[in-house]
């Protein structure tokens, strides 16, 4: 089965310059290193980890926002970097980004009916009646009415504004959904309002989901595959459920055991032996989860584990760690 999206070894680097107009640059920060990752038409693909750990990056330089400085990023067979302007914007419209602000990421200025039809208006699609036709019916898909057109975004609530972020990005019938956390500036009551929605339009316009978000307890009823990702690296992949119920990367245990649930007492982590671990010759610790870790061992300052399969292989479970818990 050949992918709809394929990230081959993408890495990026963010240079660290002093203050002011002509500071120097000083060092750099690494923000994506040798990621690979592959998503399958129709399914829901969730990247988890802790803030700053690259789960942004990555979906902006999947959407040709950020050029990465390694690697690339292969739609259905072409590279999306290497092609020309025109290429270039004709894969754009097959993909579209869900923006973690409702309030940021739409234009003041501009009433509902231009926001939707902005990606119409771009890749020139239809004219000016038929476009109407077409933002009318999309936002009666969101839930909500055609006469919303002529208003302007501060006249809605932080879920009707989702719901007009989601219209845009279903407008152009795009094959790929990036959504970086769209439900983290909205109540928890409207939260599940926008998770059923978006899996509604999943199942209509057999839709594939990049999903980011830090509630786990989301992540594990939207998922089909989720991705673990800790200094813009990845530490896990696997199924969902098999994630969930049996997690082979001390990160991920750790993630699942901060996660808040009722009625279960607070877990006690012991101590990391940082004794145990060196870093390389060069200063960098081979494992970047090695410092914190309470299984860390000798090898883990000084090799970098590889995403192997720890588990069956037609699981697709897979672990960057020298020591995973396996069954």
């Amino acid at each position: 089965m050949t992918a709809l999206l394929s990230v081959a070894s993408v890495s990026k680097l963010f240079p660290l310059k002093e203050p002011g107009l002509f500071g120097r640059t000083q060092g750099s920060v690494t923000a994506l290193k040798d990621v690979s990752l592959e998503v399958y038409k129709g399914e829901t693909v969730s990247i988890v980890g802790e803030s700053g750990c690259g789960k942004s990056t990555l979906a902006r330089t999947i959407a040709l926002l950020t050029p990465p400085d390694s690697g690339g990023i292969i739609f259905e067979g072409r590279d999306m970097h290497l092609g020309s302007r025109k290429e270039k914007q004709a894969l754009r419209r097959r993909m579209h980004l869900i923006f973690q602000d409702p309030y940021g990421s739409l234009n003041p200025r501009l009433n509902v009916g231009d926001i939707v039809a902005e990606p119409l208006t771009i890749h020139r699609i239809g004219d000016k009646v038929s476009r109407g036709h077409m933002v009318s019916e999309v936002l009666e898909e969101v839930g909500l009415q055609p006469s919303d057109i002529n208003k302007y975004p501060h006249q809605f609530s932080g879920g009707q504004r989702q719901r007009i972020a989601i219209a845009r990005a279903l407008i152009s019938k795009p094959d790929l959904i990036i959504a970086d956390e769209p439900l983290a500036a909205l109540d928890v009551s409207i939260q599940s309002q926008i998770i059923n929605l978006m899996l509604e339009l999943k199942k209509a316009h057999n839709l594939t989901y990049i999903f980011i978000s830090h509630d786990l307890s989301v992540v594990s009823h939207v998922s089909d595959r989720v991705v673990v990702m800790y200094q813009g690296q990845i530490m896990e992949s696997a199924p969902a459920e098999s994630l969930f119920r049996n997690p082979h990367h001390p990160y991920t245990r750790l993630l699942l055991g901060a996660a808040p649930q009722l009625g279960r007492k607070r877990d006690r982590t012991g101590r990391v032996n940082r004794a145990a671990v060196e870093p390389a010759s060069d200063g960098h610790f081979g494992c970047p989860f090695a410092p914190r870790c309470q299984k860390v061992q000798q090898i883990c300052g000084l090799e970098a584990p590889s995403l192997d399969f720890q588990h069956e292989i037609r699981e697709r479970h897979a672990a960057a760690c020298h020591f995973p818990d396996t069954p």
